[in-house]
């Protein structure tokens, strides 16, 4: 998952953003009501291997660790040094559920800031908005990466960041946060205020603080960060390479409709090399019939040992 990143995902014009909190309303009822009969079997209950990845979903959360999750399919394993992927155990015949998973994080957590008037009126926020407004007014027209000019880019990367370390990093359960921040960060651009986390520090001393989370509080030269350690007075010069934000881990892992545990694990493909899809649907799930789920079934027949992509 070190390689994983979707072009232009990261930035998105003011006119794109979602204008409802439910990943779903675009997706119309006729569309969610031919998904759900897709796969239940004749007595309206779900198909037995949709009940499986249902009781598996229930357990990912309990699993040590997400980069190392396998079911009877696959198995996310480090395919080269930090690159990460899933590959098939087994035979996958086309139309098979290999994976059910509910979101750690919704849609709106991705771009609330777009909603939070409060939010948008703290002023290092309200400068950043309003180059996103500009950016957005001069390039809704254009396509591809012209959409995102380097100053629009880097406006919205910051403003996640701000967003996520001041609106959602107070609200999250400690076990949640935890699950989150052992995701990737493929971006590596702290600034003063993020929540982050260190890693990959090889120094005895330093390695007695990988896996710590803390706020930046400084920028120092180069390319180090101050960073203030809950239970440590002191706060630690680190090198951005070794910190993980919460904001760059949304940019990097996040789907449109919301950030994934093991599914973020997942490579893409925009080619014919990709054998999986995703969908999401409510209701496939009796016990929660309003729980939003990302359901992901193979779109062709895969051999063992082949990548998964989405």
């Amino acid at each position: 998952y070190a390689l994983r990143r979707f072009d232009g995902e990261a930035t998105l014009p003011v006119s794109l953003l979602p204008r409802s909190s439910n990943a779903l309303a675009s997706m119309g009822d006729q569309a969610n009501r031919e998904l759900l009969e897709l796969f239940r079997q004749q007595d309206g209950t779900p198909r037995l291997d949709l009940q499986r990845r249902l009781a598996e979903n229930k357990e990912i959360a309990s699993a040590a660790r997400a980069c190392e999750f396998e079911n009877e399919f696959f198995k996310i394993t480090e395919l080269q040094p930090g690159y990460f992927g899933a590959v098939a155990k087994v035979a996958i015949p086309q139309l098979t559920v290999i994976l059910v998973e509910s979101p750690l994080l919704d849609d709106m957590s991705r771009f609330g800031f777009a909603y939070d008037e409060e939010f948008r009126a703290q002023p290092d926020a309200q400068r950043l908005w309003a180059v996103i407004q500009r950016g957005s007014q001069r390039h809704s027209m254009k396509t591809g990466a012209d959409q995102y000019p380097p100053d629009v880019a880097a406006a919205m990367d910051s403003l996640m960041d701000l967003y996520a370390s001041r609106r959602i990093a107070p609200g999250l359960d400690r076990k949640v946060k935890a699950r989150i921040m052992a995701l990737q960060d493929s971006f590596r651009k702290p600034i003063v205020g993020a929540v982050a986390i260190i890693e990959g520090l090889k120094s005895s001393a330093g390695q007695a603080l990988n896996g710590l989370d803390g706020v930046v509080v400084s920028r120092e030269d180069g390319d180090r960060f101050g960073v203030k350690v809950e239970g440590i007075e002191d706060s630690k010069s680190i090198r951005a390479n070794n910190l993980k934000t919460l904001g760059g881990i949304m940019r990097t892992n996040m789907f449109e409709e919301g950030l994934y545990e093991v599914l973020s694990r997942f490579n893409h493909a925009c080619s014919e090399a990709r054998n999986l899809k995703k969908n999401e649907v409510v209701g496939i799930d009796p016990q929660a019939p309003k729980q939003t789920h990302s359901l992901l079934f193979a779109t062709k027949s895969i051999d063992a040992g082949q990548e998964l992509f989405v």
